[in-house]
């Protein structure tokens, strides 16, 4: 056999496989999906007044989440959280008191997330959005206000084969407070809130179902 056809069938035999070199699908940090979680979702300090100072009660609460990919490594996600078990709550000294009755406080959320490594399962995003109360604050009689947040959130996915995975949410919330009654309350310069949720995530997608890596990182 020809020294010059040994060395060709040497170098195939050493080769790796074109599908290995070239995967037919680079996984993504992030995949079409939803996600519905529930959890709990405590708030900061609002605003003071001339009987103390006013927040929302800690409530359970529901998350609904989505996301879509951006680049390889990074994504955009949309998160609506609603508490609708809170109070307004008024801090005094010796003690704190809950007023009138259960109001809801909704929040939504826009932030870009991103994996130190594609298959990695945690994850960071930052974004922003707005707080709310839908219903009448006991304190004014009116309703509530519409706050701006800034957001950042703290994920953690169970695993990230197949259709379905858990995922863990960490949200903090620093907030613009805003007044409901400027001549008699006066906005903190910034309140925090934060919530943590439990849920299960679907993906979606002709490859949502596949196990493994599905390519290189």
């Amino acid at each position: 056999m020809p020294p010059r056809l040994v060395a060709v069938l040497l170098a195939l035999s050493l080769a790796r496989p074109a599908a290995a070199q070239f995967p037919e699908r680079t996984r993504r940090a992030f995949e079409r999906s939803i996600t519905g979680a529930a959890g709990i979702t405590s708030f900061g300090n609002r605003v003071t007044g001339p009987l103390g100072t006013y927040r929302y009660k800690a409530s359970l609460s529901l998350t609904a989440e989505g996301e879509v990919p951006v680049t390889r490594r990074s994504g955009v996600l949309a998160l609506v959280t609603i508490a609708p078990l809170s109070k307004q709550k008024l801090d005094v000294t010796g003690g704190s008191t809950l007023l009138g009755r259960s109001l809801t406080v909704f929040s939504g959320d826009a932030a870009l997330g991103w994996r130190l490594k594609p298959s990695a399962p945690v994850f960071i995003a930052l974004g922003g959005g707005v707080t709310s109360s839908a219903t009448t604050l006991a304190s004014t009689g009116g309703r509530g206000v519409t706050e701006p947040h800034g957001t950042i959130v703290l994920g953690y996915d169970g695993r990230r084969d197949g259709r379905a995975n858990f995922r863990v949410m960490f949200v903090q919330h620093l907030v613009v407070p805003k007044s409901p009654d400027e001549s008699t309350y006066t906005a903190k310069s910034m309140a925090l809130d934060w919530s943590i949720a439990l849920g299960a995530r679907i993906r979606f997608g002709r490859d949502a179902g596949r196990a493994g890596d599905g390519g290189a990182e």
